[in-house]
């Protein structure tokens, strides 16, 4: 049993290994290639046989790099959006929740003060708005900007003609 078993396993391994050799390029033997390299090997070779590619020249290979290196180079500049919009949204939460944090806390003031107190306060904020209309010193409601405007204009001509033009004497 033990002697069928272990012939089956050979013969699955002798399998794998005219798979292997049918896939590497021509010139290149199982034989020639040092056992530290097997894995490798065995790697090139699941590659190969999964690209479906049965012929593989320089300029394919370079235009599989440049295809590759592009999507790299997508992706990376995608990812840096993303975490781009990550912050800001991140940004945006902290807001959000000082925002919160300072409603639910008016809340709960709201909750614990009486109508009373409420009105005390309303009456405080009242005065104080009062008294700091009195400190502003109050503006006359009569001006006339249309008036201002025109002396502006009547000086700024006049200021035009005072100016003496070059070769003739300054008017008195």
């Amino acid at each position: 049993m033990n002697l069928q078993a272990n012939e089956c396993e050979i013969e699955k391994l002798r399998q794998e290994v005219e798979k292997l050799e049918k896939i590497l390029p021509t010139g290149l033997d199982l034989t020639s290639i040092p056992r530290s390299c097997d894995n490798l090997l065995t790697e090139y070779a699941t590659i190969w046989a999964e690209s479906g590619v049965d012929h593989l020249d320089r300029s394919s290979l370079a235009e599989a790099f440049l295809v590759r290196q592009k999507l790299r180079t997508d992706n990376s500049v995608i990812c840096d959006m993303l975490k781009i919009d990550i912050e800001s949204l991140e940004r945006e939460l902290k807001e959000d929740e000082k925002d919160i944090a300072m409603l639910e806390k008016f809340s709960e003031d709201l909750h614990v003060k009486t109508k009373d107190q409420i009105k005390k306060e309303h009456l405080q904020l009242t005065k104080q708005c009062s008294e700091l209309n009195q400190k502003i010193p109050a503006r006359p409601s009569n001006i006339n900007l249309d008036e201002i405007i025109r002396k502006v204009e009547l000086l700024e001509t006049s200021s035009k003609g005072s100016k003496a033009q070059p070769g003739q004497p300054k008017a008195k």
